[in-house]
């Protein structure tokens, strides 16, 4: 003999409960969504940059000009920067004599590919050769491995 099944459905009160504790769990996503915590977690990439450009001597580089970009991650996450390109140019396929990039207190052991701590500063410098004349517009753009892209513009004294 079989027994009858109960046909017992959850009471109205519980079904209530249930559809208030969902509708609350969204507002204080929504909410900590609005207030920017979660995007805290995310991590933020952002750098600040200032430009400089020089001519003279140079290490052994006769009458050349140097352009130094200091950077400063002021984001909440480390940075990589993977990509350095002069006038839309990797720097190695333009008319670069040399990159150098330091980053305070930090030792670097990756090539082309430099990893900049949150709240750390760097500076690049780049000796250009001698297709680089007076008054020309030199365009220097960092790209991250997030692929975010910082373009600065400088027009050579």
């Amino acid at each position: 003999m079989n027994k009858p099944r109960s046909k017992k459905a959850i009471s109205p009160t519980v079904a209530t409960i249930i559809i208030v504790a969902i509708a609350i769990a969204i507002a204080i996503t929504v909410g900590l969504y609005w207030s920017g915590l979660i995007e805290s977690y995310t991590g933020i990439e952002t750098l600040d940059l200032i430009v400089n450009t020089d001519y003279g001597d140079f290490y052994t580089f006769n009458n050349t000009y140097k352009v130094t970009i200091n950077i400063k991650n002021t984001g909440t996450i480390d940075t990589t920067i993977d990509g350095i390109y002069i006038n839309g140019k990797r720097f190695w396929e333009a008319d670069v004599l040399r990159v150098n990039f330091d980053i305070e207190n930090v030792t670097q052991s990756v090539p082309m590919k430099f990893i900049l701590p949150t709240a750390k500063r760097a500076n690049l410098e780049v000796i250009l050769g001698s297709s680089f004349k007076h008054g020309t517009n030199v365009e220097i753009m960092l790209q991250t491995a997030a692929g975010t892209r910082l373009a600065l513009t400088q027009r050579l004294p």
